[in-house]
């Protein structure tokens, strides 16, 4: 999928998590992909679990999901970087 400010999408105000989530949301009810298997890499894999929290995908993969920067979580990702 193309998502809202990559590839050929224009961006759609501010890029966010968010907006990319509900994009590609709408891209799965449009290609009726609704409940296929997923996984995701860093922002992929912060986007697989998203869409399997809104009850979108089946059995899903987060393979070092990115945006976990709080907490004990942000010095754990500086320790790796």
């Amino acid at each position: 999928p193309d998502l809202p400010g990559f590839g050929q999408s224009p961006p759609e105000g501010l890029p966010s998590f968010q907006r990319m989530a509900d994009a590609l949301e709408a891209w799965l009810a449009r290609e009726e992909l609704e409940g296929v298997e997923a996984v995701g890499h860093s922002l992929g894999g912060q986007m697989v679990l998203e869409l399997a929290r809104r009850g979108l995908l089946g059995r899903s993969v987060a393979l070092c999901p990115g945006g976990y920067w709080a907490g004990w979580e942000r010095a754990h990702v500086v320790s790796l970087l």
